[in-house]
């Protein structure tokens, strides 16, 4: 999982920065009013760091759009391939259940990508399952970790390091994408989702699940639950219609579900899925 990092490249809310520093304003995926500050960002996947949501006073009018992009990748990379490193798996090593139900229900097999894919668990089930693997994270410890768990199953799995915005494929490559709890500011959703579309191939297969916007409430009484604190990252049925639409006969829905996944997925969310199968 990890995007957790993800390893989030801001993209076009970064160059905003330069329109805005005059009038001493940044924002990532919110409201114009953390004067002077940078905005609370979200993780890649699952929750994003607490310390990267308090407001951090940063004046943009002396830093380049290229600093700010790099010290924020920076220090994302830093905190996941800490969590990583913790012992045990942070979010359990058992793939996802809707993951796992959803592969064993289709009778394709073939070539499957996992953006932001962590620790592994859930890539390492699909090579179990005969599937091709291809992996990414921005995370050294949650690819060290994932290898060796394939290792341990007798699999094989190929995880490359990168980012949302820095990762290539060669086009119509593979038979289904798989996303598990990607999270990400709003004004990069669209530019994310659109550049896995051309690696797929005509008929691909989709699976998705990720926070809900009305998994807040949920949040907020039981914090273990996990998930962004910050409605802007998470996700509604409309918006994963319209970022999952080139795929035919997709499905989205919201379900209550309860999470065992680790030590940072436990208890009752509300979570949006998706597949087209």
């Amino acid at each position: 999982m990890g995007f957790f990092g993800n390893f989030l490249v801001l993209g076009n809310a970064v160059s905003k920065a330069s329109q805005e520093s005059k009038k001493g304003y940044y924002n990532l995926g919110g409201n114009r009013k953390n004067k002077g500050s940078l905005h609370r960002l979200g993780r890649s996947h699952h929750e994003f760091p607490q310390n990267c949501l308090k407001k951090t006073p940063i004046s943009v009018t002396s830093i380049t759009q290229s600093t700010l992009l790099s010290g924020y990748i920076r220090y994302m990379k830093e905190f996941w391939d800490a969590r990583y490193q913790e012992d045990g798996f942070a979010y359990g090593h058992e793939a996802n259940v809707f993951i796992r139900e959803s592969l064993e229900m289709t009778q394709r097999i073939g070539k499957v990508l996992f953006p932001a894919e962590g620790e592994g668990r859930n890539a390492v089930f699909a090579a179990q399952k005969n599937w091709e693997v291809e992996a990414y994270d921005i995370s050294e410890s949650g690819k060290l970790k994932a290898d060796n768990w394939a290792r341990e199953n007798g699999v094989s799995i190929h995880y490359q390091i990168g980012g949302f915005l820095d990762i290539e494929y060669p086009e119509s490559q593979f038979d289904a994408l798989i996303f598990s709890y990607v999270h990400m500011p709003s004004s990069l959703k669209s530019q994310v989702f659109e550049r896995h579309m051309p690696w797929m191939k005509p008929d691909a297969l989709i699976v998705f699940e990720g926070f809900s916007v009305n998994n807040l409430p949920y949040r907020a009484a039981n914090p273990q639950v996990g998930g962004p604190d910050n409605i802007d990252m998470l996700y509604s049925v409309n918006e994963v219609k319209e970022l999952l639409k080139p795929f035919n006969n997709l499905r989205v829905w919201e379900e209550e579900v309860t999470l065992s996944e680790g030590k940072y997925h436990i208890g009752k969310a509300k979570v949006i899925r998706a597949r087209n199968f």
